[in-house]
């Protein structure tokens, strides 16, 4: 499933290995964001944004999706 998946990807051993990843020290703690860098975590999510604070813990999520596209919508070529 989707969310085994991202549990898996998760796992900090080796993170650096799945994620390209960007962080920043804020006022109220750290800005995170996971670039995933294999094909099958780039079809689950693009971008995954983590705020986490002072006391190293997770305060809020944002994640971006992958566009979809839909094969029927496509003109077949003249």
């Amino acid at each position: 499933s989707t969310v085994a998946a991202i549990n898996s990807a998760l796992n900090l051993e080796n993170i650096e290995n799945t994620f390209q990843i960007n962080a920043t020290k804020s006022d109220k703690g750290y800005d995170l964001a996971l670039l995933p860098r294999t094909a099958s975590m780039k079809r689950v999510f693009q971008k995954l944004d983590l705020h986490i604070n002072e006391n190293l813990r997770v305060e809020r999520t944002d994640m971006l999706l992958p566009l979809r596209s839909n094969s029927s919508c496509q003109q077949a070529p003249k």
